[in-house]
């Protein structure tokens, strides 16, 4: 079972961090939704307090399922950063929650991502990891504001077998066009409502994914980074907040 905090009371918040991070990131957005709604933050498999076994974008959606279902939630929105974006993306594939909300979702296209990974691979894969890693995520937290760099880096605490399971098709060239595929058989078959906020227009890549998603509501924030939502909580608990209150 996947270590989880549950609080407040009314439509169901299912809450799902990024590669590296907690069910902690959340605490901005529960503080300003768990009056209004029930709000559910997870420790993906490999994270926090949760064991490390099915550190996979697939197997982390079952498990997120069976958290739900042991809880006794129903209709949840699931709501997801980055990795825990992909997630909800396959959730709501597989198992057609109420709704989803994604913020920058990392590999719509997973060639792209390869490639940008590749540099890094063998050095993630040997004694460098660490090193290697906070290159590859210095590149992330380049456009954020200096003063509230640190505070965001400080939040990651990557583990080197839970990243390259999680990566394990990116870093695989052979795998990598397969696991694509399939993704992106999955996503098309999303008929829930599907909120996605990217932090900079779509690639042509990108974009077609996204257009195979025929229920996807698609936002770009200008001058957004892809932690745009823990940099501006307020703007962005409001904006969950007002998506699932007008779902039918």
């Amino acid at each position: 079972m996947l270590a989880h905090t549950d609080t407040g009371d009314g439509p169901s918040l299912v809450f799902l961090h990024g590669l590296g991070a907690d069910r902690t990131r959340w605490a901005p957005f529960v503080d300003r939704l768990s009056g209004t709604f029930r709000c559910t933050t997870v420790d993906l498999p490999g994270h926090g307090e949760s064991p490390a076994d099915g550190c996979n974008a697939v197997e982390g959606a079952i498990a997120v399922q069976e958290l739900i279902g042991h809880l006794g939630i129903e209709a949840p929105t699931i709501v997801g950063h980055s990795l825990g974006a992909t997630i909800a993306l396959v959730h709501a594939a597989v198992f057609g929650p109420r709704s989803i909300v994604a913020f920058d979702p990392v590999g719509l296209y997973l060639p792209d991502l390869a490639a940008g990974l590749a540099p890094y691979a063998d050095r993630l894969r040997g004694d460098d990891f660490d090193a290697a890693f906070g290159e590859w995520e210095a590149e992330l937290l380049a456009p954020v504001p200096e003063e509230q760099r640190a505070g965001l880096q400080a939040a990651i605490h990557p583990r080197q077998e839970v990243v390259l399971s999680y990566w394990a098709a990116l870093l695989d060239p052979d795998e990598t066009a397969a696991t694509q595929a399939g993704f992106e058989a999955a996503v098309s078959g999303i008929a829930v409502p599907a909120l996605v906020i990217l932090a900079d227009p779509p690639s042509d890549n990108d974009a077609a994914v996204l257009r195979t998603m025929g229920s996807a509501t698609v936002e770009v924030v200008e001058g957004g980074t892809h932690f745009l939502h823990l940099l501006d909580p307020d703007r962005f608990a409001t904006r969950i907040a007002d998506w699932t209150g007008a779902l039918r």
